[in-house]
């Protein structure tokens, strides 16, 4: 790996968004917190912040 020691720190942002399709009776029962298996919009935000930790593994050059 190349030593990055000597670079000044610079500020980086990131911003994603998606979209999803489901159909009436599935959007009523997400946004009513109903979901059989868990609520999907706490399982993408916390698979996202994970997604994040992992920046340094899954692009290359890219230094933690």
């Amino acid at each position: 790996m190349v030593d990055v020691s000597s670079k000044k720190e610079t500020f980086r942002r990131a911003l994603a968004s998606g979209k999803i399709y489901v159909g009436e009776q599935v959007f009523k029962l997400i946004k009513n917190k109903e979901m059989p298996k868990g609520d999907p919009i706490s399982l993408a935000e916390i698979s996202a912040v994970l997604g994040v930790k992992k920046t340094s593994e899954l692009i290359p050059l890219c230094h933690p």
